[in-house]
């Protein structure tokens, strides 16, 4: 065997991968899971699913569902059409604005340029809530949450500019217009007769995740 043979053999060229269906997404940074430094390459179908980039700023923990399944990335994949995003707050506050939250896309696949917002928070009727917990399936397309209440715009009150991430996530939902929401007053002062202050509260939205290039 050649120089030359053995230099082709172990060359990094022989690990590429191309694909004319699949696009290949990169993390970097401080975008990696386990934290800042390297980069996470992930290989995706777009016809079937495209990243959306979430941001959330809550005042109590809450679990997130899409389409029933839990939510375990703030960049998650996300299939086409309608979009069912759902919250349960275990304790949420009363007496001001429960959270804010919004999603953004790219029109370029590599997700450089986030400029397409698909879903935010605002009191425009799309965000649904319950104070009793709801029946199963609440988390899926087909459920039916007609009969739910509006969550409305609440005060929130903006996090330190010592606590960054959490202040960068409220700055970035700001400049995308994303609206501070919570229970309307007349729902928390019937919760505070009845003794409570905080409640548990179920939260649904539907959003259109449109297909790649689709106007």
């Amino acid at each position: 065997m050649s120089e030359a043979d053995d230099l082709k053999l172990n060359t990094l060229e022989r690990f590429s991968k191309k694909s004319d269906h699949l696009t290949l997404e990169e993390h970097g940074h401080c975008e990696v899971p386990a934290g800042c430094g390297g980069v996470i390459l992930r290989w995706y179908n777009p016809s079937s699913a495209l990243p959306v980039l979430f941001h959330v700023f809550n005042t109590s923990p809450a679990k997130g569902f899409i389409n029933g399944v839990p939510m375990e990335s703030s960049r998650p994949l996300v299939p086409p059409g309608p979009v069912v995003l759902a919250f349960e707050f275990k304790t949420a506050p009363l007496l001001q604005g429960l959270f804010m939250f919004g999603g953004v896309r790219s029109p370029d696949l590599n997700m450089r340029n986030r400029s397409q917002v698909l879903v935010r928070s605002g009191g425009d009727g799309a965000w649904r809530f319950t104070l009793s917990r709801p029946q199963e399936g609440w988390t899926l397309p087909d459920f039916d949450a007609s009969s739910w209440g509006e969550l409305v715009e609440r005060s929130l009150a903006p996090p330190s500019k010592d606590e960054y991430h959490r202040r960068a996530a409220y700055d970035h939902l700001r400049e995308i217009g994303a609206q501070p929401i919570g229970i309307p007053t007349g729902q928390h002062v019937a919760a505070f007769l009845g003794g409570l202050g905080k409640v548990p509260v179920w939260v649904r939205t539907v959003f259109l995740n449109k297909a790649h290039n689709e106007p």
